[in-house]
């Protein structure tokens, strides 16, 4: 009946010590020898989605920063990024600040993440011990380009509150979510977990009602909405 698993990593696929348990390691690696696909959908960027996987041949390929990244763990490469346009960038940030001057902004680029102070301080006041842990490379906060995703973070409003806050901000083009944590996540318009599937799964030959999908937070809803099963 189906032909594609696509999961989320945190809350989803990974237990409460951030791991591949070894029953859910047992049943992606039945479900590929079966012949389905199976594909993680995350909002984390490749440098952190990729070392809970290590030694999950089940798994080729990882849809990461919502949608924004896709990894071909068979060729080790990163097969397709989809950036925000810099003019779409510029008018988010000078949107939101202007509504929200406290707001901290963090990003993600092809190089490494960057933040500025602001983020880190935010982050800190709505979760008082926060210590700022992170894989792959990290630059100060030089606003480098093509920016993957943006992070914004608010000194005291986090979640769905925050994003119900600052998306009647940004441009229509872009996609907005967050992922369980404190910070509100942008992305390009097509760069959404659901979309990003879709277009993997149309290169694959898979239709939607072959696809099932399990996810826990907002950033799921449209994976879940878009696939045969959620």
């Amino acid at each position: 009946m189906f032909r594609l698993i696509a999961t989320d990593m945190d809350g989803t696929l990974l237990d409460a010590d951030g791991e591949v348990s070894a029953a859910t390691r047992a049943a992606l690696t039945a479900a590929a020898e079966a012949g389905l696909e199976i594909v993680v959908a995350t909002g984390r960027s490749h440098w952190t989605a990729l070392p809970p996987l290590e030694g999950l041949d089940a798994v080729r390929w990882v849809i990461c920063s919502n949608g924004a990244t896709v990894y071909d763990r068979h060729e080790d490469r990163v097969a397709l990024q989809r950036p925000i346009e810099p003019r779409i960038v510029d008018d988010a940030l000078r949107s939101v600040t202007d509504a929200h001057p406290e707001v901290g902004v963090a990003w993600q680029t092809p190089d490494g993440h960057h933040w500025s102070e602001a983020f880190i301080t935010n982050r800190r006041r709505v979760r008082p011990g926060f210590a700022l842990h992170t894989k792959g490379p990290v630059v100060d906060d030089d606003r480098r380009r093509p920016i993957v995703k943006l992070l914004l973070a608010h000194p005291s409003m986090v979640q769905l509150e925050w994003l119900d806050a600052v998306e009647p901000h940004l441009p229509p083009d872009v996609h907005a979510s967050t992922s369980g944590a404190d910070f509100v996540e942008v992305t390009a318009q097509d760069a959404e977990k659901g979309r990003a599937v879709a277009a993997l799964c149309l290169e694959l030959a898979i239709e939607a009602e072959a696809v099932v999908a399990f996810g826990d937070h907002a950033n799921d809803l449209g994976l879940l909405t878009w696939a045969g099963r959620g």
